[in-house]
Parts: C-alpha cells; structure tokens; sequence
C-alpha cells in the first residue's frame, strides 16, 4: 500500500474502522483517504414485522472465503437440534454445486432451501423468510449483507470482522452478536429478538451521512 499511494491525490475504504487500521500505519495519509461505504438502496429497506420466524438465513457469494464449510457444519447441526427451524440459503458462486451435492447426502433436502441469485425485484421473498442471519467468513471490510440484514431488523451473528464492529460501535449489541464461534450462539433466543426503530434510523442515517460526505470529497477533488 505504501509504495503505490505515494502518488495517489485520494483514496477511499469502505468502513470506519478500515479508516482507523490505514492512518494508524501510515499517518501521512489521512487527508488522502475518505470513507465511501458500499451502496445499499435504503428505500428497499423495511423493518421485519413478523414474530418469532425460527429460520437462518445465508446470503452472498457460495465460495471458500465466505466460511462456506463452516456454515454447511453449522447448517448440519443446527437443523439436527431444531426440528422446527429450517436454513435458507441466496447466492451463486463457484461453491454452489458443493452445496448442492452436500445437502443431498449429508442434509433434510425438504428443510434446506438453496434459492440461487436473487435480484432487488425478489430479494424480500429470502428475507422475509429468516429471523436470523449467519455468516462464517472470517475477513469483512464492510459486510453489505449484514448491513441490509440489520436495516430490515433481522439480527445478524458473525465473527469479529471489521465490517461487523462498525455496526456494533454504532447500536451496540442489539442487531449483531460478535463470536470467536457463530456455530456457539443460541439462534432461538435471537429469532424472538425485536427490533428498535430507533437503532434503525442510526444506521441509515449513518449511511446517508457518509455518502453525503463522499459526494463532497469527489466534487472538491473534481473542482
């Protein structure tokens, strides 16, 4: 990163925390870099209003960095120990065949559901279908599927990422339950969680704020 900045006039990162891990290595840089948080359409957003809903829900990309393994593991157990509960499942990626071929041999076919790439016209029928969201991956600068997660009120459980402390610096721990082990979390207890509508506006207006703040720096640098 240092030798290719030198000639840089700007750079951006995706998150708060991202920010705070670059100029504390390289100081000099912090009137080069500004944070641009990734796009999420904040009038598709929709506070969940259903009760109690005992499935998990993945989204994202079916790949090897996304904790794809660990969370057919978890996906195995869970569905062993809740006989009520089913695991849904949103994403393409070059793990998809995997998954298929694991949940035919190792996994209830009627009680895992693999939805395939969803587009913002039919994204609600997976959301609308979960209580909780779960995600393995162990590196996340940002995290967009937690962020639309948490902004339906949807609780969301993960590792540490830096993506994931950024929304817990904002609300707490309402919205998101950090681990060393996801696997570990009690998933009932958080299906029956209750979203404040308050914790919600923080978010999103932490969103607009940085977008706001983004258009700025481009249109100074422009200028």
């Amino acid at each position: 990163y240092e030798i290719v900045s030198r000639d840089w006039s700007s750079d951006v990162c995706s998150s708060d925390l991202q920010y705070k891990n670059l100029i504390s290595d390289y100081p000099e840089m912090s009137k080069k870099i500004f944070i641009a948080p990734v796009t999420i359409n904040l009038n598709k957003q929709s506070l969940k209003n259903t009760k109690a809903i005992k499935n998990v829900g993945f989204i994202g990309r079916i790949e090897l960095d996304r904790g794809i393994l660990e969370f057919l593991k978890f996906s195995k157990e869970y569905l062993k120990s809740n006989p009520e509960s089913n695991v849904i499942v949103a994403g393409s990626g070059s793990y998809i065949n995997f998954m298929n071929n694991f949940m035919k041999d190792e996994l209830r076919k009627d009680r895992f559901f693999i939805m395939g790439h969803l587009n913002e016209n039919n994204i609600d029928t997976f959301w609308n279908q979960i209580g909780v969201s779960i995600y393995f991956a162990k590196f996340e600068s940002f995290g967009r599927s937690m962020w639309e997660s948490v902004l339906r009120g949807i609780p969301v459980v993960t590792y540490p990422t830096s993506g994931a402390k950024d929304i817990e610096d904002l609300i707490g721990k309402s919205f998101i339950t950090l681990s060393d082990d996801p696997s570990a979390v009690n998933m009932s207890k958080l299906c029956k969680f209750e979203p404040n509508s308050s914790d919600f506006k923080i978010l999103e207006q932490y969103l607009i704020n940085k977008q706001k703040e983004l258009f700025t720096k481009w249109r100074d640098l422009i200028d």
